[in-house]
């Protein structure tokens, strides 16, 4: 046994006594000492946490204390998740929760789901963790618990982070910073900074990402954080590799390698040694980066010299103890050898008996088990047909909502009553579509809208119903013009349709909004998550104008939509789109294709008739996508004023 094993041992003991010495509110407040001491070993040592969780579980039902006993199954979960036990930690939260439910502790069940979140996140099972998450977060904001709030927030920007969505990270991310400076809590806020950043490293928006990284960089000098300083110096470092200013990369890898040595950090040390040589070879100096890589390798092998050792004493340690049991098992044997013989001549002739009454036994369970191979046979045709029809009905369902669905929405050759050059590019994850265009003429203005409601198929197709309504309400039924204040109005009255279901609290739209005046040439424009890109005529530049970063519908932080003014001239092309196209896996990596993959496609075809450049940027999207399964619905727009 180690020390601290042995002392938490004698702890245990020493708390037993007490507990069953002192009264009840004495014994109370021992259980809650020794809650803290089992969680403080969750990490570092999970095998004693559980030794002493299952004692506080143990008096904690023997003296009848629910939310204690909750405590200490929680406390186990997380050493079995430390020790990757994934199944037991899940079993021990689902009772940990029971026994919060049925108390009626609030706050325990927000911190127990919040757990749960982590585990499923650490599975790999991101849809769940994002569940378990949400859930928390309802509960937390019930409370008005900030600090939940923003674990919770937080949690669910890491899980979108792991999927590559990197700007609904963002929108989380920053959800969680407006909780943490709302608290004054500069450990959290400086947390935030490094998560956004990261997001925006992510999406290769490096002057916003370093922004970010040097924000928190400032606080966590302040609060003499060196853990956290030594990893922002890895990621400026890592920043300025990809901008190719090399000379910086390198001081900050330096400044993170010495705090490694301050730490003993072995690993960190190793890997920021062999940073430094690759920055050096890029940036052209050779010589010092084979004088890193030198460094790096005797570096490397002291410390595997070390480790190698240490492996040796255990192995020669583990050697003469097998020797040792194996000189033992070689002496009974010895005496064991004439009892064999003797047991091997009534072995054989019982497995001689028991062969044939096997046989026999046999024969007769494969007689009965072809009869009732016939009898299942004729049930799963039976099945297989009630399935068949009832698949037909479903799709002949969905296809006709898909006609009630293009009914309502304009037809596609409406466009053309207004844009002589223009195309469009409307692709379905399924029958029906999430994703739609919104086209409206009043005496004055006419407007035009590529919107991405939540989901795809049937229950995105309802939702854009219902985002279809908000707009149209917006503009003929509240009379109103500029497209931020459509937006608000759209986002108030989507809330309203949903808020008597707590469970659809998410559902709503992006959008990009498009406002074209009786002035020529001159366009409003706002965009909520969704972009708006120009490229002028003669450029080989897209002009992007930026959307808020936040959805139509129910959102922590809301802010009042901003609009766009600007001029196009004749021969400049506009583009409306959804995030379908830009998040489609493929190319020869599996990558998504993002705003800079778009980009490129556009720039290189938009001088093209507008319906051999539909043609080209189809071609490009689908060899792009190759094999690999179509994610989202698409929806994209070009117009050539």
């Amino acid at each position: 046994m180690t020390k601290p094993f042995i002392f938490q041992s004698v702890f245990v003991v020493l708390l037993m006594f007490e507990v069953r010495a002192e009264s009840p509110r004495k014994s109370y407040d021992v259980l809650l000492n020794l809650v803290e001491v089992s969680w403080k070993y969750t990490q570092t040592n999970p095998d004693t946490a559980i030794i002493l969780s299952l004692q506080g579980i143990e008096i904690s039902k023997r003296q009848g204390h629910l939310q204690l006993e909750s405590r200490f199954l929680s406390n186990m979960a997380e050493a079995h998740r430390t020790k990757g036990n994934y199944s037991m930690a899940i079993e021990l939260l689902l009772e940990s929760i029971s026994i919060y439910e049925k108390i009626s502790d609030a706050p325990g069940q927000a911190s127990t789901l919040n757990r749960m979140g982590a585990v499923y996140l650490e599975m790999g099972q991101i849809d769940t963790a994002i569940d378990y998450f949400m859930r928390a977060l309802v509960k937390y904001e019930s409370l008005r618990d900030l600090v939940g709030s923003s674990r919770s927030l937080n949690n669910l920007g890491a899980c979108y982070f792991y999927e590559g969505d990197f700007r609904k990270a963002i929108d989380f991310f920053s959800r969680s910073l407006d909780v943490e400076l709302l608290n004054n809590n500069k450990n959290g806020v400086c947390d935030s900074y490094v998560n956004i950043g990261s997001a925006l490293f992510g999406l290769d928006e490096f002057s916003q990402a370093e922004s970010y990284f040097m924000k928190a960089l400032k606080l966590a000098e302040e609060l003499k954080d060196s853990s956290t300083i030594g990893s922002l110096y890895n990621n400026m470092a890592t920043l300025k590799m990809e901008q190719g200013d090399y000379k910086n990369a390198i001081s900050y890898f330096h400044n993170a390698l010495d705090l490694a040595y301050k730490s003993d950090n072995n690993e960190n040390i190793r890997q920021f040694l062999l940073n430094i040589a690759n920055a050096y070879e890029k940036s052209g100096e050779y010589r010092l980066a084979f004088e890193n890589l030198r460094v790096y390798i005797g570096f490397r092998d002291s410390t595997l010299n070390e480790q190698n050792q240490h492996a040796i004493a255990e192995m020669t340690t583990k050697y003469k103890s097998e020797q040792k049991e194996k000189e033992n098992q070689l002496l009974k044997k010895n005496g064991q050898i004439k009892d064999l013989e003797l047991d091997k001549q009534k072995a054989i002739l019982y497995g001689v008996s028991a062969a044939l009454l096997l046989m026999a036994v046999l024969g007769l369970l494969i007689w009965r088990q072809y009869r009732q191979k016939i009898k299942a046979n004729t049930i799963l045709q039976e099945q297989r047909d009630t399935i068949a029809a009832q698949k037909k009905d479903l799709t002949d369902s969905i296809v006709y909502a898909r006609h009630l669905q293009d009914a309502i929405l304009p037809e596609t050759n409406r466009l053309s009553h207004f844009f002589t050059e223009h195309f469009l590019i409307y692709l379905p994850k399924d029958i029906v579509s999430g994703d739609f265009f919104w086209l409206m003429e009043t005496e004055e203005d006419l407007y035009l809208a590529v919107a991405d409601c939540t989901g795809h198929g049937v229950p995105g197709a309802m939702v854009s119903m219902v985002c279809h309504n908000a707009l149209n309400r917006s503009v003929s039924e509240f009379g109103i013009k500029e497209t931020n204040r459509i937006l608000d109005k759209c986002a108030e009255l989507i809330e309203q349709t949903f808020s008597a279901n707590r469970q659809s609290m998410k559902d709503g739209m992006d959008i990009s909004l498009m406002r074209l005046t009786k002035e020529p040439g001159k366009i409003q424009w706002s965009g909520a998550n969704n972009p708006f890109w120009i490229i002028r005529k003669g450029e080989v530049e897209v002009e992007s104008l930026k959307p808020n970063p936040q959805p139509i519908g129910s959102f922590f932080g809301r802010s009042p939509f901003h609009a766009h003014e600007c001029l196009l001239n004749t021969g400049d092309c506009i583009y409306l789109f959804t995030d379908g196209i830009v998040d489609q896996f493929g190319g020869p990596n599996g990558k998504k294709l993002k705003a800079v993959g778009l980009k490129k496609i556009l720039l290189q075809f938009h001088h093209l008739p507008h319906e051999e450049q539909r043609l080209q940027v189809m071609s490009a999207f689908e060899n792009w996508k190759g094999d690999v399964e179509q994610i989202d619905d698409v929806c994209l727009v070009g117009i050539r004023v």
